[in-house]
């Protein structure tokens, strides 16, 4: 363990409130696995007990303040010093120019879900900040996303950073158009599960470089990818564990478990082995041909509790929809844009697709498309299930935000 986390961990343990209650003290703590694991709940319950005081007096101007999607419902407000903030962004700065020729004077476009601006809900739909102009999620629809595809043209970035939905939808648009972006050569795509589908398709309409970028708001980059394809851990910053999610005791490296990260930057908010909701699996001190070692996550199928539950209380990892649909892609011609599975009953799945309307041309019907589609769930508990399909020419983002949800459990929403 490097001794900037057990320097944070000592900071935290004896300037933040949250953490000076808990059973022991820093002295106490004789393994790393000894501090308890930091859900989002705790801070929310706690909210005025979670930043260090030594930071509200006289460096309180030098304090900027943030905040989560809050999708989930609740916004989880978060406080950085300046310069810690600044300090964090620097590392996948330093990726961006050494895989991606990518400068932070570049031009650049993205999607908000909210705006750590001021701007939140349906007051606003754009934002510019000098060479950064952001379009927001709200009350999106087919024009909407037409207009915004044309000031995107208008505007001429050099690079987006953008989530996989909206770069689906972008990846239409230009289709329709038949226009292009000029100045593009670079899409990096963050906040949501990223299929092979999407990116291929990304890198075909556009003719661009990607890469895949893993990160929340309450530290920013956790981890960035290569060239080579590996997702690199900011390891200066953040530290990442594999756990058991029933005991919070780490698994073996390469198994998969709940993600918790540790951020050594952030001194006003200490992030001690949160819980981020997401799966994965953690290597260790790989060296990678980008010439880049040290750790390295491989994401395995979204949040936790994006999970498939059955009468019995199973559960099954919903990530096998996405092999189905990965299967039904590489069989008809990537004819699936986007697609959302929704779990209504415990055996009853909502499957709705957006397809390429062109496949009908090459004789694929929708009816093949659902047969390979179920026979491609590859999981005996679910395979009798009933599938009920819709198809669209495009799906948008729904719920409080526009938050793309790929997979949605409507039965036994208990955890």
């Amino acid at each position: 363990m490097d001794e900037r986390f057990w320097k944070i961990t000592e900071h935290a343990y004896t300037t933040v409130p949250l953490y000076i209650r808990r059973d022991k003290s820093f002295e106490e703590l004789e393994e790393w696995e000894d501090i308890p694991v930091l859900e989002k709940t705790e801070i929310l319950n706690n909210p005025d007990s979670f930043y260090s005081g030594m930071f509200f007096g006289g460096e309180s101007k030098e304090i900027i303040q943030r905040h989560t999607s809050g999708t989930t419902g609740k916004y989880l407000e978060l406080y950085w010093n300046k310069n810690d903030y600044r300090k964090s962004l620097i590392p996948v700065w330093i990726f961006r120019k050494k895989y991606y020729n990518i400068r932070p004077s570049d031009k650049m476009c993205y999607f908000y879900t909210t705006s750590n601006m001021g701007c939140r809900d349906n007051t606003e739909y754009e934002e510019e900040y000098r060479n950064v102009k952001g379009f927001s999620k709200n009350n999106l629809n087919h024009q909407r996303m037409l207009e915004i595809y044309a000031e995107i043209i208008k505007y001429n970035p050099v690079w987006l950073f953008i989530q996989p939905s909206m770069a689906s939808l972008l990846c239409d648009a230009a289709e329709e158009t038949g226009m292009g972006i000029d100045a593009l050569k670079y899409v990096e795509f963050t906040g949501e599960m990223l299929t092979k589908d999407v990116r291929k398709r990304v890198e075909d309409i556009f003719g661009c470089k990607t890469a895949n970028h893993y990160g929340c708001n309450e530290v920013n980059t956790i981890a960035f990818e290569c060239p080579y394809g590996k997702m690199h851990v900011i390891s200066n910053d953040i530290y990442v564990e594999a756990v058991d999610t029933k005991n919070g005791k780490n698994v073996d490296t390469g198994y998969e478990g709940g993600l918790l990260i540790t951020s050594s930057v952030n001194r006003v908010n200490p992030f001690l082995r949160y819980n981020t909701g997401d799966k994965g699996k953690v290597f260790d001190d790989v060296k990678c041909m980008c010439g880049c070692n040290g750790q390295i996550i491989e994401l395995t199928g979204g949040r936790v509790h994006d999970f498939i539950k059955l009468k019995d209380g199973t559960r099954i990892n919903a990530y096998i929809f996405v092999h189905a649909v990965e299967e039904v892609n590489r069989e008809y011609e990537s004819c699936i844009r986007q697609f959302q599975i929704i779990q209504n009953d415990y055996d009853r799945f909502n499957v709705r697709l957006s397809i390429d309307e062109e496949v009908s041309d090459l004789g694929i019907t929708k009816q093949m498309i659902e047969d390979k589609f179920t026979t491609n769930v590859l999981h005996p508990d679910i395979g009798d299930a009933v599938y009920e399909f819709e198809f669209y020419s495009q799906l948008f983002p729904e719920g409080k935000g526009g938050k793309w949800c790929w997979f949605i459990r409507n039965v036994d929403v208990g955890r």
